[in-house]
């Protein structure tokens, strides 16, 4: 995908949440949300062929959203628990992928991050 493209394209906002474990007075948990980031994206629902593909090779996905490389984002391990909020609606990420469209930048232009609505976990 070439800057251009993306510029043009990139007409949603999405909030990238991390969650945040407090104990309470009474000894118990709970767990509120901290933006990590607000970005512009392409929010694009899977079609039926490729959330079947999608299912077959790792955990549920329903939506692709691409974003400007973030390097924080770039650890799956470490945000396997973050969420994705956009336009009043939650999605648990799943996978992080990389995107360049050359090979000069290392996959360091573009993410793609592939989200499951109302995924497990994201309403804390």
């Amino acid at each position: 995908m070439a800057c251009n493209d993306f510029a043009a394209r990139a007409t949603e906002r999405v909030l990238i949440q991390s969650p945040t474990e407090t104990a309470d007075s009474y000894g118990g948990r709970s767990v509120s949300w901290a933006t990590v980031g607000t970005y512009w994206a392409i929010v694009e629902p899977l079609t039926g062929r490729e959330l079947f593909a999608q299912q077959t090779t790792q955990n549920r996905v329903s939506h692709r959203i691409t974003i400007r490389y973030q390097s924080a984002l770039k650890d799956i391990s470490a945000i396997s628990d973050y969420r994705v909020s956009y336009d009043g609606r939650l999605f648990g990420l799943n996978a992080v992928r990389n995107l360049a469209s050359d090979m000069k930048t290392g996959g360091r232009e573009f993410q793609e991050l592939l989200v499951e609505e109302n995924g497990p976990d994201v309403h804390g």
